[in-house]
């Protein structure tokens, strides 16, 4: 069984389950003055995606929902992002030069340090036998391009509220 603990660092609410400490979710923290207010700690998404226009897209998508996206456009450079970056979530595109999503999928999942990294699988291959090679390889989401930005975007939430749910629980 995984145990959890919540803490409070330097202003930033995390939850360390003993193999990652999630960031970025909200809670309530009371002010100088004794009001209390919401405050919100940025979450991280790795987008590992060749398109400049569709990095710029998905940025565009991502940031009004207070995320911090960080990106890279081929498969080496977001492995290496994914390690040291730390991020709560990578949006991984399969077409990737260099070295396929796929191949980034499979290196990501056996290395200790990214396991349990939630990988969004973002491809144009919309067949099924696209979505069973991203279940089987452990992505935790499957999104097809062309896609809605606000589709998009509550994709990306709703896998960060399961995931910090998860966390916890």
């Amino acid at each position: 069984m995984e145990t959890s603990r919540i803490h409070i660092k330097n202003g930033t609410v995390g939850v360390d389950t003993g193999t990652r400490t999630l960031l970025g979710f909200a809670y309530w923290a009371k002010s100088r003055q004794g009001s209390i207010r919401r405050t919100q700690v940025a979450r991280r998404v790795l987008v590992v995606e060749d398109s400049a226009v569709i990095r710029r897209l998905i940025e565009v998508c991502l940031r009004p929902a207070s995320l911090e996206v960080i990106m890279r456009e081929d498969g080496p450079g977001g492995l290496s992002a994914a390690i040291s970056e730390k991020p709560d979530l990578l949006v991984l595109d399969i077409g990737l030069p260099e070295m396929d999503g796929w191949e980034v999928l499979d290196r990501l999942r056996s290395d200790p340090r990214t396991r349990d990294l939630p990988v969004l699988v973002l491809t144009a291959h919309a067949e099924e036998e696209s979505r069973r090679r991203a279940d089987e390889g452990g992505a935790d989401a499957f999104v097809t391009k062309p896609f809605q930005p606000n589709d998009f975007r509550q994709e990306v939430l709703n896998l960060l509220a399961r995931i910090a749910v998860e966390a916890v629980s």
